[in-house]
């Protein structure tokens, strides 16, 4: 063959020195004459999808200088002792990320098979007799459950306010813990709004002033319309000392009806950080049988008040979800401020109940006015 003549540029020139150091192929022999491969016309360019640069030559000589140049990562970091480093603390942080997370995942796995929370195995017994069944900031009064009590533990509203509300009469009279809750509340919405203009029209009312208000109703309205407003007697939150009717003094030294809007829609947002809930309400008038009434609220205390709040529950609703809870199942939740809390029912078993309550924990018990007694644990 001589100089001029072209060759197959699939292989090597006759003189290429790496073909005769790695190969043994006649250079003048074709590809295909050592196997039983045919080349196939045309087929070079339709069949080839190696990128453009890549050497079309296949002897080990050009696969050598393709090695040669790549670059030599471990030659770079035996040269950069630093960089090395660098790279072992990311491998080894990377490492350690991967199997956090794998255990996290393990964990959250086996969650799903126990309880979220068990209470401790020391347990005390506390005696209740089924007159406790009707007392406490738990107990149910509505068309269904009739008040057993005539209020508990009532003071005078006025003698103990702070003094940033307004109080209709010096005869209001309302349990404690919800005159120290209102203290609370309007004196936090005076820091806010600067107004003292909400006043505590009533709390606590007998079964007396319930039955005039009742007839008062029914004069004006109707029997069937005065039951969608006013409870019938005996049958009131009001009788139980825990419950309380805003409205708002004006300038005329009248009072307007409360309805929860604009500034003071501040309280009826935040009630429940206080142990207060409005009651009454348009989306579940058709559990409480009662139409919305904004201005009237409910103390229960600051965790059942966080829970049913944040779930978007009516009382009713909330009692019927602690009486599926029992000491070894109980709700536990951890409010806005980070307290943990427990809350499990212990049904009545006659004159005489002993309610387990766990050692070493604060912790409440309220009657539910239907049949037996909550307990509510701070963890």
């Amino acid at each position: 063959m001589s100089s001029n003549t072209p060759y197959n540029r699939r292989q090597p020139p006759p003189n290429s020195k790496n073909m005769q150091r790695h190969h043994s192929v006649n250079p003048t022999e074709s590809p295909y004459s050592h196997t039983n491969m045919k080349p196939n016309p045309g087929s070079i360019h339709k069949t080839d999808n190696r990128p453009r640069n890549y050497p079309q030559n296949y002897n080990h000589a050009v696969q050598r200088e393709f090695q040669r140049k790549r670059p030599n990562y471990l030659y770079q970091l035996r040269k950069h002792p630093k960089l090395a480093f660098g790279v072992v603390i990311l491998a080894v942080v990377a490492i350690i990320f991967v199997i956090k997370i794998n255990s996290n995942n393990s964990i959250g796995a086996k969650k799903t098979n126990v309880p979220e929370f068990v209470l401790p195995k020391n347990f005390i017994s506390v005696n209740k007799t089924t007159e406790d069944i009707h007392t406490g900031e738990l107990i149910l009064v509505n068309k269904q459950h009739e008040c057993e009590i005539n209020g508990e533990n009532l003071e005078s509203v006025i003698d103990n306010s702070n003094k940033k509300y307004q109080v209709s009469s010096n005869d209001v009279k309302a349990n404690k813990v919800l005159i120290n809750a209102l203290n609370d509340m309007l004196g936090d919405f005076y820091k806010y709004a600067g107004k003292t203009d909400v006043m505590v029209a009533s709390c606590f009312r007998s079964y007396v002033k319930q039955e005039k208000l009742y007839q008062d109703e029914i004069a004006q309205v109707g029997k069937s319309e005065a039951g969608k407003w006013v409870a019938i007697p005996g049958y009131s939150e009001h009788q139980t000392g825990f419950a309380v009717d805003l409205t708002l003094y004006n300038k005329h030294l009248t009072t307007d009806q409360y309805n929860g809007k604009g500034i003071y829609s501040w309280i009826n947002e935040n009630c429940y950080k206080y142990g207060l809930v409005q009651r009454y309400q348009t989306s579940k008038n058709s559990i409480t049988q009662i139409y919305n009434e904004p201005w009237h609220f409910r103390y229960l205390g600051e965790p059942h008040a966080y829970y049913m709040n944040n779930n978007n529950f009516c009382f009713e609703e909330y009692v019927d979800l602690l009486h599926s809870r029992s000491k070894s199942n109980p709700l536990v939740f951890t409010d806005y401020l980070g307290k943990k809390w427990a809350v499990y029912y212990v049904a009545s078993t006659g004159f005489n109940t002993q309610v387990s309550v766990p050692v070493g924990y604060s912790y409440t018990i309220s009657g539910d006015n239907v049949n037996g007694f909550f307990v509510t644990v701070m963890l």
